[in-house]
């Protein structure tokens, strides 16, 4: 969390370790945040009550995709994007309910993509478009997989 003290000064409060002020470094060393990152304002930066709402709306997309309820986590995570477009969160949730749904619909039931029937390959190709371009945005904002 980042908050502004009375002098103006903006500190980081880490929750998870009894709310102690924490550097920016720290942060950046410990969760490999890129130069990118910051820039594009995806980590480290203040936000606004509006971002910081549809921040915490995130474990509903999480829940959502847990059950199983894809379309719906799409639906959500699509809403948080509309309110807060850098919420990284948002858009790897999004793509994980998109592959989610490729895995539902396709993989399990067709051993290769050829064996998807044609009526059908619409929708697979979309969802496929639709996962890539999730993370390749996530990306673009400078967020990169876990080492």
């Amino acid at each position: 969390m980042k908050i502004t003290d009375p002098s103006g000064r903006e500190w980081n409060v880490e929750t998870t370790d009894g709310a102690n002020a924490m550097r920016t470094d720290w942060y950046r060393q410990k969760f490999v945040i890129s130069d990118r990152a910051v820039e594009s304002g995806i980590y480290l930066r203040k936000l606004s009550p509006q971002e910081t709402a549809a921040l915490l709306a995130n474990v509903v997309v999480e829940k959502l995709v847990a059950d199983g309820r894809y379309e719906e986590a799409v639906d959500a995570a699509r809403e948080i994007l509309a309110a807060s477009p850098r919420d990284v969160h948002a858009l790897l949730q999004l793509g994980n309910a998109y592959g989610r749904m490729v895995e539902s619909e396709f993989t399990s039931r067709y051993p290769t993509p050829a064996a998807i029937p044609p009526a059908l390959k619409p929708r697979w190709q979309m969802l496929i478009e639709a996962n890539r371009k999730a993370f390749a945005d996530a990306e673009a904002l400078g967020w990169t997989p876990a080492p």
